[in-house]
């Protein structure tokens, strides 16, 4: 692993500080932070698309970039790449998504809100491309080499919903958290650093996070159900959800998601760095590890979950598979209507079925 980089546990220890100064106050302080975080990396991204431009070769790195090579979109991997970089700059599967939203007012539009966030991520990762190509252009004009060779080198609330007893303490909690990561990034700090992130990001970024978002599409889709979700959804918005977000939650995300797993799956091949270095039998055991890792602790809850239960072993899956008895609005209003109208589920599988793909005879299409 070599020595320690020292400049890097420094930037490491101050990244994790600005973290947890961020968190420390929760939702109040983050988002005044917001505004920094949100606008800072594009004025970054201005600065050095500006430096890279005064730069011999940037040119020709932006023309490579924004010429179409339609060869390639017939390539699997590269759709599946694709896919990956959506969960990078979305990050659907993560739970920050659904953490930041649950902040939301209880009757927020989210439909306009999330039309901005993917036409923002979308523009906003094409702007990037050109800020780094135009560097890399730079860097192969340099070298010598061509770019496409140049390309090629180059927490707390969930704790405390699951373990109650740290609500009372949120900042040791918070402090214990950002120390513990701080730790486990210490031997990305080192000389070989780098070996162990390709490592992690070969593993770790294609095949649990697909099957952790294929898992969630199922459950929301099938198990707590589109249509329930649909009838949450319209308490919150008073608007019905549409035939075709249901077709999309239940067929479409679950087919796509699953297919890019299984081809993830079938294309895989050992990591290497460079054309160089390829890891040892030790080191693809543990990129196997952490692929495993996300999965572990939500197979041991299984488990404990239905130990807990009581009745036959069917009685206890059909029991944890249906929302729990508090499972209810947060507005009062809203709760009164949940409670006097509550969703009943469809008794034949047919029938649940067409509901959670069509929805009664008052589902709009759209």
């Amino acid at each position: 692993m070599g020595s320690v980089q020292w400049h890097l546990v420094l930037s490491n220890f101050i990244g994790w500080i600005v973290v947890g100064a961020c968190l420390i106050k929760g939702v109040r302080s983050l988002g005044k932070v917001v505004y920094v975080t949100a606008t800072a990396p594009y004025v970054l991204l201005t600065i050095i698309l500006i430096r890279g431009l005064t730069l011999d070769g940037s040119i020709n790195g932006i023309i490579w970039y924004l010429t179409p090579d339609f060869e390639k979109l017939a390539s699997p991997q590269v759709w599946l790449e694709a896919a990956v970089q959506v969960f990078y700059s979305l990050g659907p599967a993560y739970g920050g998504v659904i953490t930041m939203a649950s902040h939301n007012k209880f009757h927020q539009k989210s439909s306009v809100d999330t039309m901005i966030c993917v036409i923002a991520d979308g523009l906003t990762a094409f702007y990037a491309g050109i800020v780094v190509f135009a560097i890399i252009g730079y860097m192969a004009e340099e070298s010598g080499s061509t770019i496409e060779e140049v390309a090629k080198a180059s927490v707390t609330h969930a704790l405390a919903d699951l373990f109650p007893m740290l609500a009372k303490y949120p900042i040791l909690t918070l402090v214990a958290c950002c120390s513990v990561w701080f730790v486990i990034g210490l031997p990305f700090s080192m000389q070989g650093g780098v070996y162990l992130f390709q490592l992690a990001d070969w593993y770790t970024c294609s095949f649990a996070l697909l099957a952790i978002a294929f898992m969630e599409s199922v459950v929301i889709g099938w198990i707590y159900g589109a249509d329930r979700f649909s009838y949450d959804i319209q308490i919150m918005t008073n608007r019905p959800v549409g035939s075709l977000l249901r077709i999309l939650w239940c067929l479409v995300i679950p087919f796509v998601l699953i297919i890019a797993f299984l081809v993830s799956v079938a294309m895989y091949k050992t990591p290497n760095y460079g054309d160089d270095y390829v890891y040892q039998p030790y080191a693809i055991a543990i990129g196997m590890f952490l692929a495993l890792s996300p999965f572990i602790p939500a197979v041991l809850l299984v488990f404990y979950e239905i130990y807990k239960a009581t009745g036959t072993f069917k009685e206890r899956i059909v029991f944890l598979l249906k929302p729990a008895s508090t499972w209810q609005p947060i507005d009062h209003t809203a709760r009164e209507i949940y409670c006097i109208r509550p969703y009943v589920c469809e008794k034949t599988l047919a029938k649940r079925i067409r509901t959670n793909l069509l929805g009664d005879n008052k589902t709009p299409c759209l």
